[in-house]
């Protein structure tokens, strides 16, 4: 089976140890404002451009609401608060195809592991850095028009490298409820999906993909 030349993902751990913050990398992702309770500051992410989507799976609540809670949960100064599967989107995939595969992911690491995600969407970054700030300046809602889509996809303006952050829980979450589990027997289930090689070759793979 041929692979995408696009096709490659990363997969992230945040820990406190390296004094990182699920709610703030939750508010980098959305480019917004998220109030951590924990540490007791704002995090505003709303002036940096290149969302082309975010959404929530496996979550009733705000995206705000449950990166708190997923603080809350962990009681420990080296706790694992939050993981990230970072995959590249081929250019030529429509947005919306883009968008339904990276939820369908993201159900699937809900039906699987039972974790909650949030999934976002960021644009290319444009070689020339006026000719991206004037661009954005037109997208403020944070919407783009179809021309301008083709425009993030033509390689003599940009890196053409659409990704995605799929931020999840390192804990199983009830999405009613909002309690979270219990994680020393899930981690290490959740661990393997860094050596699943049929997951990242399903990832990979051009069937899915197109």
């Amino acid at each position: 089976m041929m692979i995408h030349p696009a096709s490659h993902m990363t997969l992230t751990t945040y820990s406190r140890t390296d004094g990182h913050s699920a709610v703030r990398a939750a508010a980098y992702r959305a480019r917004d404002s998220y109030y951590d309770i924990r540490r007791g500051r704002r995090y505003s992410y709303r002036s940096v451009p290149g969302l082309l989507s975010n959404e929530i799976i496996g979550w009733n609540g705000s995206v705000e609401k449950l990166w708190n809670a997923a603080e809350t949960s962990e009681v420990r100064k080296n706790s694992r608060v939050a993981r990230e599967l970072r995959p590249a989107l081929p250019a030529e995939l429509p947005l919306p195809e883009q968008i339904k595969l990276v939820r369908g992911m993201c159900l699937w690491l809900r039906d699987k592991y039972g974790v909650a995600s949030q999934a976002a969407i960021h644009a290319p970054t444009f070689h020339d850095k006026s000719i991206e700030r004037r661009f954005w300046a037109l997208s403020s809602d944070a919407s783009v028009s179809h021309a301008q889509l083709r425009l993030l996809a033509d390689p003599d303006f940009t890196n053409k490298n659409f990704h995605a952050h799929i931020l999840f829980t390192t804990r199983r979450v009830d999405p009613d409820t909002g309690l979270f589990g219990e994680k020393r027997h899930f981690r290490r289930r959740i661990d393997k999906i860094c050596r699943d090689m049929n997951f990242i070759h399903k990832w990979s793979s051009v069937d899915v993909l197109i």
